[in-house]
């Protein structure tokens, strides 16, 4: 039996490794990453912060129009986490800029090309 194939543009692979880059920017920046078994609030809180950092990323690539109805989607499925905290979004979205900003910088040092729009 052949493996499913999977039909994801360039520019949604891109998005999806923007989302695992910010994901590890959480110990350089000594951000504190929940599991899904503990506390669903700081879980939520990481994916939040990985799902805006991705869309960071996607606008400084120049491919945020063709991502954003995923990264949106993405993002709804918190909805109501979001609406028992308050602040989730707010703390997410200040730790996505700080990763985005960690992640330019050693971009900017090393010399690394971002994917960009076609």
């Amino acid at each position: 039996m052949a493996a499913p194939r999977f039909h994801v543009s360039a520019e949604e692979y891109a998005a999806a490794k923007f989302h695992e880059c910010i994901h590890s920017t959480s110990k350089p920046l000594a951000r504190k990453v929940e599991s899904l078994n503990g506390n669903r609030s700081g879980y939520c809180r990481e994916e939040l912060t990985a799902e805006l950092g991705a869309s960071m990323l996607c606008g400084l690539s120049g491919i945020l129009d063709r991502t954003i109805d995923n990264s949106s989607a993405y993002i709804s499925g918190w909805l109501k986490v979001l609406r028992s905290d308050k602040r989730a979004i707010v703390v997410a979205a200040g730790a996505a800029q700080r990763a985005t900003d960690l992640i330019c910088s050693d971009h900017e040092q090393a010399e690394i090309e971002l994917p960009m729009a076609a």
